[in-house]
């Protein structure tokens, strides 16, 4: 088994050694794309305030933005994140008065709500951007996201991840109803999009219902958790936080109404914190009574009534095994390798590697982020054969 290890160990570098020197002779010459450009005028008096204050949810009210050379009609500018604020480069909440043109895939897609996220906790910047298009690919709806470069009164900010307001992208859906899900199961926020009173009261009662299971078991919860909740794409999005061992994802969801079957479906978001060997809380309850289920984290009530009832895990885990099957090396290596043309197209202009530092600590190099990647890539693939042969 040692040899094993080392063998495995040894191809492992092997491996990113070429991947690195093959990505640089090759991918260059097929990957030919233009990212989002935002530039953010304040007064110098703000400007110096956003510089040197931490932890403030700054608020610029007479700010300008211009994106891609254009001016915007910008309604709201603010910072926003927690721990994030924290660091020298500051995350965006951004409103518009009028929709901005983004591409994807070859059409237009109009955004007015949106986050410019400074990755500062996202190590090699690739953790988010890979897990959504995974999700996407794998049929469980992330919000529209992009790279992008944020310059403020002319100075390089770096390289950022515009990712669509969650609130937006539901109502894009004709959603009328979302919830940010909250430390035990609490509601964090509502997003509103009817003026039914009683439709509102309805969806917060549904929501709610997922966690009033009382003595439930087998068939019966199944049951009344579908009648509530869109379960294969629930049990998707557990599947794959186990799959990539995210140690933070419990409070990391939203949940949208779907106008078709008013049913509760999924929104991820959140990928900082991948590979851990333990989630951040449900460490205990996982170790105590759960060791076996294949849930990386037994915080949310929810959870665990999954892991707990045999019926409805054994559900669970009809889904997990076509999910796993699905994230063969041909989709991984494909979202890997787009994930990694990006980043070496805005590492060209070497002033966003310098000032895009992890932490406020190290900067942003390519060959850095192949490595780590190919690295995770050979792990997880590894990863993925077990868990095939344990189902």
């Amino acid at each position: 088994m040692k040899k094993f290890i080392h063998h495995f160990s040894l191809l492992c570098i092997l491996g990113v050694l070429g991947i690195a020197v093959s990505f640089a002779q090759n991918e260059t010459n097929t990957i030919n794309m233009d990212f989002p450009e935002f530039r953010i005028y304040m007064s110098d008096r703000q400007f110096s305030r956003l510089q040197n204050e931490k932890g403030s949810k700054l608020d610029f009210k007479d700010a300008e933005m211009r994106f891609n050379g254009a001016a915007t009609d910008l309604k709201s500018l603010h910072l926003r994140g927690n721990n994030t604020l924290n660091y020298k480069r500051k995350s965006y909440s951004v409103e518009l008065s009028d929709p901005i043109a983004m591409q994807s895939s070859g059409s237009s897609m109009p955004l007015k709500k949106f986050d410019l996220l400074n990755l500062a906790m996202d190590k090699n910047l690739w953790h988010n951007r890979w897990s959504f298009l995974m999700l996407s690919n794998l049929g469980i709806f992330p919000p529209f996201n992009s790279y992008c470069t944020v310059w403020v009164n002319d100075v390089p900010q770096g390289i950022y991840l515009l990712v669509e307001k969650p609130q937006a992208a539901s109502a894009n859906l004709n959603s009328p109803y979302m919830v940010r899900r909250g430390a035990d199961h609490a509601i964090d926020h509502e997003y509103i999009e009817t003026d039914s009173k009683e439709a509102i009261k309805k969806y917060r009662k549904q929501y709610y219902d997922l966690y009033r299971t009382g003595k439930m078991e087998a068939n019966m919860l199944y049951d009344h958790l579908s009648h509530l909740l869109h379960t294969e794409a629930y049990f998707k999005w557990l599947g794959f936080n186990y799959f990539i061992k995210n140690g933070d994802y419990a409070d990391e969801l939203f949940l949208y109404i779907s106008p078709k079957t008013e049913l509760f479906e999924v929104m991820a978001w959140d990928y900082d914190d991948l590979l851990m060997d333990y989630p951040h809380e449900g460490k205990v309850a996982r170790n105590q009574y759960y060791r076996e289920r294949m849930i990386f984290s037994l915080e949310d009530d929810l959870d665990r009534t999954i892991a707990a009832d045999d019926f409805v895990y054994d559900r669970y885990k009809e889904v997990f095994k076509p999910l796993l099957q699905a994230m063969d090396s041909t989709l991984l290596n494909t979202m890997k390798n787009k994930v990694l043309g990006e980043l070496e197209v805005l590492s060209k202009n070497p002033v966003n590697g310098r000032v895009t530092k992890y932490l406020d600590k190290d900067e942003f190099v390519l060959e850095e982020a192949i490595f780590d990647l190919e690295r995770t890539l050979n792990f997880l693939q590894l990863r993925r054969t077990v868990l095939l042969d344990g189902l």
